[in-house]
C-alpha cells in the first residue's frame, strides 16, 4: 500500500502519517507521530498538509485539535481528480511541444556549428523515437518492418521498406497511421537497422546493437532529404502494390 500511495504523489512521511493515522483514529498530533515513528512537529506539518487536501478531518476537544482519518472513498476521490489534473497538464505540455520546438530551432539557426550525440541502451532508442514525435515536417525513413512504428503512430511519416509479405501484412493493417509507405526489393537492401530524417537532425537507430547516433547538421539533412525523395521516385509505393514481386530493373 505504501509504494501504490508514493506513485500518487504521496511522500515518504504523508504515507506514513496517513497509515498510522487510519491504524489510530481520532487522535492528537503526539499520538499519531508516535505511532508513524516520526517527531510531533513535522507530523504536524503533515497532518496540516493533508487537511488542506481534504483526507483528514479536525476537531477540537477541550482546547486540544485533534486528527482523524477520512473514509477510503475520499482519498478514491483525491486520487481521481489528481490523475484528470495530471492528464490535462500532459494535453497542455503537448500544445506548447511545437512553439518551444520553433524556439530552439531557431536559436539553432544562429549557430552553424553542428551536434553529434551517441546514445547506448533500449531506453535511450526509446527516447530518441519519442523525439521523433515533435518534429516539425513529415519523417522520412529507411526502416525494417519489426522496428519501425513503435513511436511513430501520431507522426506523419514517409517509410521505405523491403519489401517483405511482413511488410506487406503490417502495412495492409496499419491504414490508421499516418504513413506513406513504400518498398524495395528485399534482396537489395538488408534493412536491419533505421534512418530517420526530419528537421536537420538525421537519426540512426540499430535495435541489434542497442544504439543511437544523432547528427544534428542543416546541410546533411537537406541532402539526405533530396536523396530520399530520389529514391522514393524509384520504389513502389506499397498500399498501391498488387504484389510483393522486386520491381523490374530498366
Amino acid at each position: 500500500m505504501k509504494e501504490e500511495l508514493k506513485k500518487f504523489g504521496f511522500s515518504e512521511k504523508e504515507v506514513e502519517v496517513y497509515l498510522a493515522l487510519s491504524a489510530v483514529g481520532l487522535s492528537r498530533a503526539a499520538d499519531i507521530a508516535k505511532h508513524a515513528k516520526i517527531n510531533r512537529s513535522t507530523a504536524y506539518v503533515v497532518l496540516e498538509s493533508l487537511a488542506e487536501r481534504g483526507l483528514v478531518s479536525t476537531a477540537e476537544e477541550r482546547g486540544v485539535k485533534r486528527y482523524g482519518p477520512m473514509p477510503p472513498e475520499k482519498l478514491a476521490a483525491y486520487l481521481e481528480s489528481q490523475a484528470k489534473k495530471y492528464a490535462q497538464f500532459a494535453v497542455t505540455a503537448k500544445k506548447l511541444v511545437p512553439e518551444l520546438k520553433s524556439i530552439q530551432k531557431a536559436k539553432k539557426k544562429e549557430s552553424s556549428q553542428p551536434r553529434v550525440e551517441f546514445l547506448e541502451g533500449d531506453q535511450a532508442i526509446k527516447t530518441v523515437y519519442e523525439e521523433t514525435l515533435a518534429s516539425l515536417e513529415a519523417i522520412r525513413a529507411y526502416a525494417s518492418v519489426e522496428n519501425t512504428g513503435k513511436t511513430k503512430n501520431n507522426a506523419r511519416a514517409q517509410v521505405i521498406f523491403s519489401d517483405t509479405l511482413q511488410a506487406k501484412t503490417k502495412i495492409a493493417h496499419s491504414k490508421e497511421e499516418a504513413q506513406e509507405a513504400f518498398r524495395i526489393p528485399s534482396g537489395a537492401h538488408g534493412l536491419s537497422a533505421e534512418i530517420n530524417i526530419y528537421d536537420d537532425k538525421i537519426i540512426f537507430i540499430s535495435p541489434t546493437e542497442k544504439f543511437a547516433a544523432v547528427v544534428e547538421s542543416r546541410e546533411l539533412a537537406r541532402a539526405l532529404k533530396q536523396a530520399f525523395e530520389s529514391a522514393r521516385k524509384e520504389v513502389t509505393r506499397m498500399d498501391n502494390a498488387p504484389s510483393l514481386r522486386p520491381r523490374e530493373a530498366r
